[in-house]
Order: C-alpha cells, then structure tokens, then sequence
C-alpha cells in the first residue's frame, strides 16, 4: 500500500525549505528524466528486514513513495541522491516471535505522473502461514481475500488487470482506453488437498475473443509450474454459470495453488468475473471428507437425507403460506411450486427475485443472491424460520438462497384465464395469468414494452371495451421487450403483481404480448370523468414535488390526508425530527421522522430509506435530528400512517453541527493565524478545498476518505444526473506557479476535469476510472495511483487568484450522467 501522505508530506517540506531560501535563488524545478539504480530487485528482501539502497539520477526536483511496511529516508529530493530504504521485519501479528507470510510492495520514484520508475518489492516469510486447509471456500462478496494476483504482462498504459468488485466479485479486465495486451493470474491462497476434492466456481463475461483461450483455469504445485486444467462450462454473457466439476483427485496429499488465468491482446480485451470459489470433497458434505475409502457409504447418506425435511417439516400449499398473516412467522413448513418469472429475460428490478406458483396461488420470493433458475424448473423452498412479509404492498417473503432445491426442470407452464375484475380486485396475486379483450391506450401505441439503453422501467397503459385500466411494467434490464408495442386488442400474459396499490402485468415470456392481434375497440371516454372532482382540492403547504420545488412537510401530509398522492417518486424537504432505526446493517436503510421545523409536530415518517444517490447507509449518525433534507420517494397512507414509502433516497442533507455554538466563546483566538500572512499557499486539501459543499454545483467536501489506512480531505464532484462545479479561495500566491493534486474517475466511467485560473485557458484531463470511488465516503478501498497525479503550471496568478474545477466542458453544473469524480491532494508544489 502506498503512502499518499509521505509524498505530500515530504512535497510540503520540499516547498518549505525552497520558500525559505534568499529571493535570489530560482526555486529548483521539476525534473524530466530520472532513473533509479537498481532498477529491480531480483532477491527477496529478508523476512527479519533490512535496509536497501539506491541511486537516484534526476536532472530536477523528485519525490518517493513506498508501502507502509517501507520508511524512505528522503522523499523529496533534487538531482542525484541515494535514498536509503529501511523494509520493516515481517512478523505475524499474532504470534510476534514468527515470521507472518511473504509479501510484497512497490517503491515509487516519479517526477511527474507520466514519467516515474516502480519498483517491486518482495520480501520473505513463512510461505506455510499461506496454506488453506479443506474445505475452503471464498464468495469475493465482501473482499478479495486471501487470494493474490500476479500480473505476468501489462501493456503500458495499464495498472492492474484483476480488481475486486463488491456486485461482481472479482472481476478482469485489460480495457483502458482501448484494449490493451495483457497476462495476469488471479491466485489462489496454498490449498492442503488432504483429501480428493472438486473445485467449483461461478463465472460470467463478455467480450471475448477466443473464450477458452482468453479466460482459463491453471494449477501448480508448491513450488512448481503452472499446469492448464478444464473448465467444463464456460461463461458468454453477464449471467453468472457454474464452471462444472472440477476433478482434483490426482493432487491429493500436496500442497497446491490454483489460478485463474485472464489472457488479452489490443485486437480484443474481455471482461471476466469469478465469485464463489468452492474446494470440497465430492460428496460435498462437510462430513464426508474422511469417507471415500468405503465407497458402498457415499451411496447411503442421500436416501436418508431426504426424509428429514419432512421428519422436521410439514408440505403446505402457497394458500396455506398466505393464510398465516403478514409479519407472521411460517413456521415449519416447507412449499414446491413452478417457477413463473424468467431470468433469461430479466424483467424483474433484481437478479434475487422470483416467482413461484401452485395448484393453490403464487408467491414472490426475495432470495439472499441472485440466480439462475429457469422459468418451468419445480423448487422446494424451505421457510423455516421466516415470516410473511411485504414489499411496496406486494406479499414477499425473502429466503437464503441455499433453502431453494431445483426437484426438475422444463415443466410445462400454461397461464390462466381470468376476468379482469378478478384480476383488478387482485384475486391472483404472484400467478401466471392470462387477460382477454384488452388492448394499449391510443395515447402508449408509439412506445416500446421496454427501453433499449436500460435508463428507465416502463409502465405502458392497458384497457378493455368497458374502461378497466391496468399498467403492464417492463424492466429496465429487459432488452427483449424493447419492441413497439401491440397495436391490436386480444388476450395478454403475464405474472399479476401489485405495487403500492397498483394492480399490474409483468410479463414472464417474450411472446406474452402476442395475443394482441385483433381488432381495435373504441376507446372508452369513462375514465376522464373522475378528474373533475379533483380541481375543488386545495393542499396546505407549498411545493410542486419537483426537485426545484419540493413539498414541504405540511403539503406532502395534506396530500396523503387527502388521498391525493400516487405511486411515482415526488420530492419532500423538511428537517429531521427523529430517528427511529438510524442505520440497519444488513440492509443499508434508515427510519427516520421529518418535520417542517424539526419538532415531533406533524411529523411525516421516512420509512427505510437510503442515503445519498440511493446508496447504502453505513454508519448510525449519518443522519440526525436537526438536520436539513430533501427525499426522493412515493408518498403513501401506511395503516393510517403517513409515509415516504420505502425506497426512497436522500437528494441532499445539510447537517447541523450541534458543538459548533459553544465555538465563540472563543473567537479572539483564531485571528492568531493571519500572522503568517504571507505563506498563504495551500499546504494540504483541508486547506484548499476549506468548506467545499455546495449542493447547487453538486460538490462534496470528502473529510473521512480512507486512502491507504490514512484519513485524507477532497472534493466529490457530480451525481449520477449531474456534474460538479468548484471554485478556490484566493489562492494567496503570485507569479508563475505549479499546481499538484491527485484525481481520479468514477468507477467504470472515464471523466474529463476541466481546471482554468481566473476565467482563463482550460486545461482538460482525462481521469481514469477507480473501482474505488463508488457509492459515499469514506471511501475505504480507495489507494492512490502514481498515475492519478496531475500538475499543471499557471502564469500569472495573483494572491486574488481563484482556480476552477468542473467535470463539464461548459464550466456549469450541468445535466452529465459521466462526471463523477474525486479530487485530492491539491497543493502548490514550487
């Protein structure tokens, strides 16, 4: 790991002693070449440690950076230098008379982001701390693990190839730019086969060139070479597959590595995601092991097996699920039913979701991963030890995923007819269904089922001869069904689904819409009645529910009072009066009160909620009382309580500072700093940035960003709908300066930050993108590239100097989907 401090740090007292020298005395400048002797180091350094040394040649001024467990004495230099490197001992932690595993780092010696020399460092230990016994397992939902990588070639221009990916697992990638030439192995900890095993894994990609080529599976014994094993199955698309068995019998008794092998050339580079890493015995019980010397028992432990679901479990039908009551527990009993939703097709909001139905009724699943189960396999779902719940009104129930067993596959699925009043009155919730006699509203005939560039869901609106309304929602992921939709009337499929009281169709195959090819019927005029009653309504409050006018409290209640509210997301500012559940770990959400002035009068409940830009809240005072915020979510009447439904988001939050009144009574005391008035160059980001949020231009002050283990301060710029506009302080400095900061894009997204001083010439910068800067700070698995430092030179500037940074052309915060992005660092270095 990299200290970003020790570079700054050692910059600013670079910067210190120049600015101290005689006036006369030109201040060193950067330097454009520089080379390291020696170049590599071909030994490991001892795991006891030691000090290494080398020789720096530059024809200006350097700087030096090196992992945490590597003190540099001299991290700021000008010309040629030896630079001492103490490598700390390699102990473990928990037995501090041993040596903990072999590790291994990098020394940095750059003059400018494009013009540096890297050099690895391995350093011994006891590579016996390394081996894993069996059964080993490693999911990557959480972390890499204790898996390494290896990178054999890079092509220049690329980093890193393997990274881990909290939605993907590990995931593989050589495009930067463009496709870049590439070898690199993702590494398996030392695995002890004391036993016959299998290796197991899911994986999934696109993009490739040669599949079996480009993405393989290898393994080598402790000290070895690698050797190429097969992958049964072999992924073609983002949905994850099973590789299959993977026999490792013949490595029993020793000790081995397994690597994951991604290959590319610049004629193609694909992207290839591992998760849910599984070395087990055959038999796959954890018990089982020790068995395989008596083959006849292997056979015996299945039969048995299956009479203790009903020796522990009762068979109940999906009608006896939903008798018991919402938020009531099931109790022991288990349900089979066919699978109706389609993940091929994808027209479900998440991968975790599933239909099943019964002779008796239908039920949605929420299952803890997401899966692959096909649409007609009959499931036995144990729901032990789980209650009846709802989501947005629609019964629920959600289940770890390994209590759903696949009985079969293929099973023949027929929808069933029923009468649109039953279906309105939703007498068929989670069933297969078809409707007859309907057909698209005039006013929906020129829209798709679904959109193709996945931007949006879809609600088209349907009717029968007599004025029945009802909505068919698509998916946005559903690319299948971005097709016009039918201009006839006949008979539609679906699966019947209600969401916050709106009855609708979701469709379970791609052919589900093409009944409608009959005859038009007129269109019914019935339906438009019922507006006239709404114009006598007058609401209390103000707003317009738009993000530019949000409802205040007052309104957003009257409006549920008064039954006017509907499903879609409208905005509500108010000041939170209370915190119920202010961080729900295992969900990411928060319950919360808002008011219009912040106390328990009139308060209008938040329910689980997320934070900003919907991602996850993962801290208890994220939010509190007193604090100033605008939600995006739907308004509902909740059994007499008035909510903001669930699923809603936090736009912006303007927090109070509770300790920040007792500060005057202390206020001769900080005019001490004007003092040294004429050092006014920024020293750090803290400095620089002072007090940058700005919710009109979309900045973030980011105080808590995690960088190597060390705290540092920046600015986020830009939303998921927009950018972000920054504008200094006077910048305090006079005359010909350089500018140094570090910067990097949003996570899979390449961004372009526009820098200018006083109005002047832009300077545009291509910022690659960071898989750590994703969701909010702190960003914890941020770590500072070499390559994500910038300086650019200004003429000019005067002590009332301002620097502007923008991630759009325009210099506005703008609508921009693609500028996102984290600036910190900043200092003058000269």
């Amino acid at each position: 790991m990299k200290k970003i401090f020790s570079i700054i740090g050692a910059l600013l007292a670079g910067a210190a002693m120049f600015s101290c020298a005689a006036p006369e005395e030109p201040q060193p400048a950067l330097g454009t070449t520089i080379t390291v002797t020696p170049e590599t180091l071909a030994d490991e350094v001892d795991g006891n440690g030691a000090t290494v040394q080398f020789e720096v040649t530059c024809d200006g001024q350097w700087m030096a950076m090196a992992s945490e467990w590597m003190t540099l004495d001299t991290a700021v230099g000008v010309g040629n230098t030896t630079v001492n490197v103490t490598v700390e001992a390699n102990m473990d932690p928990l037995a501090p008379e041993e040596l903990a595993a072999p590790r291994s780092g990098k020394i940095t010696f750059m003059v400018s982001k494009d013009n540096y020399v890297e050099i690895e460092v391995a350093q011994g230990g006891d590579p016996l701390k390394l081996i894993q016994e069996l059964p080993f397992e490693e999911t990557f939902a959480e972390s890499q693990g204790m898996f390494t990588i290896e990178d054999e070639s890079l092509e220049e221009g690329l980093s890193y190839v393997w990274a881990f990916d909290s939605s993907y697992g590990m995931k593989a990638s050589a495009y930067a730019g463009s496709a870049k030439a590439a070898v690199s192995y993702l590494v398996s900890p030392i695995l002890n086969m004391s036993t016959e095993a299998v290796l197991t894994f899911d994986h999934a990609g696109k993009y490739f060139v040669n599949v079996t080529e480009d993405a393989t599976l290898w393994v080598r014994e402790l000290g070895g070479e690698w050797s190429q094993l097969t992958i049964p199955t072999y992924c073609d698309s983002w949905t994850f597959v099973s590789s299959g068995e993977i026999d490792l019998a013949a490595y029993k008794g020793k000790k081995i590595q397994l690597g994951w092998r991604y290959k590319s050339t610049s004629e193609g580079a694909c992207t290839w995601e591992i998760k849910n890493v599984k070395v087990a015995a055959p038999e796959a019980g954890e018990e089982g092991g020790e068995t395989p010397e008596t083959p006849e028992e292997p056979e015996e432990p299945e039969t048995p097996e299956e009479p203790e679901t009903p020796a522990e479990l009762t068979l109940a039908t999906i009608a006896d699920v939903l008798a018991v009551g919402q938020d009531n527990a099931i109790g022991d009993k288990y349900v089979e039913g066919i699978v109706i939703s389609n993940g091929e097709l994808d027209n479900l909001t998440s991968k975790k979701g599933m239909y099943i139905q019964d002779a008796t009724a239908g039920l949605q699943l929420r299952l803890s991963a997401d899966h692959t189960i096909a649409f007609g396999s009959k499931v036995k779902v144990d729901l032990s030890g789980v209650n009846l719940g709802a989501y947005n009104g629609a019964v629920q129930v959600s289940v770890d995923s390994s209590k759903v067993t696949v009985l079969s596959t293929d099973n023949a699925v027929e929808a069933k007819t029923v009468a649109i009043a039953d279906f309105l009155a939703n007498k068929y919730e989670g069933q297969y269904v078809a409707i007859e006699g309907v057909q698209v509203v005039a006013a929906d005939l020129a829209k798709t089922w679904a959109v193709s560039d996945g931007s949006s869901h879809t609600s088209i609106n349907m009717e029968d001869a007599e004025g029945n309304t009802f909505i068919v929602f698509s998916s946005k992921y559903a690319k299948p069904l971005a097709k016009t939709v039918g201009q006839g009337s006949g008979t539609l499929k679906g699966i019947a689904a209600i969401n916050n009281g709106t009855v609708q169709i979701i469709f379970a195959q791609e052919n589900d819409m093409d009944g409608l090819t009959g005859e038009r019927f007129g269109a019914t005029v019935e339906p438009e009645e019922p507006e006239t009653p709404e114009e006598p309504v007058v609401l209390a409050g103000t707003g317009e529910g738009t993000e530019a006018s949000p409802y205040d409290v007052t309104r957003a209640l009257d409006i549920i009072a008064k039954g006017v509210y509907t499903t879609e997301n409208v905005y509500t500012a108010g000041v939170v009066s209370g915190v119920k559940e202010g961080y729900n770990a295992q969900y990411g959400n928060a319950t919360y009160y808002i008011s219009v002035d912040g106390t328990n009068a009139a308060e209008l409940t938040v329910f689980r909620g997320k934070y900003l830009e919907s991602a996850n809240f993962t801290a208890e005072n994220q939010v509190k009382v007193g604090d100033k915020v605008v939600i995006c979510g739907a308004l509902i009447d909740y059994n007499g309580t008035a909510e903001i439904n669930s699923g809603n988001y936090l736009v912006s939050i303007e927090t109070v500072e509770v300790p920040e009144p007792e500060e005057p009574e202390t206020p001769e005391t900080p005019e001490e700093p004007e003092t040294p008035a004429a050092p006014a160059v920024y020293t750090s980001a803290d400095a620089f940035v002072c007090n940058a949020q700005n919710l009109d231009v979309r900045i973030y002050p980011l105080d808590g960003t995690v960088i190597d283990g060390k705290e540092v301060s920046g600015v986020k710029f830009g939303t998921g709908k927009y950018s972000g506009r920054f504008v200094s302080e006077a910048v305090g400095v006079e005359g010909d300066q350089t500018l140094g900061f570090y910067a990097v894009g949003w996570k899979d997204t390449e961004v372009t930050l526009y820098v200018r001083a006083d109005g002047g010439e832009a300077h545009a910068i291509k910022l690659a993108a960071h898989d750590g800067a994703s969701g909010n700070a702190p960003y914890v698995g941020l770590t500072a590239r070499a390559t994500d430092y910038y300086t650019i030179n200004f003429t000019g500037l005067t002590a009332e100097s301002t620097i502007e940074f923008v991630t759009d052309e325009s210099f506005t915060s703008t609508s921009n989907s693609n500028a996102r992005a984290i600036l910190f660092g900043v200092n003058f270095v000269e």
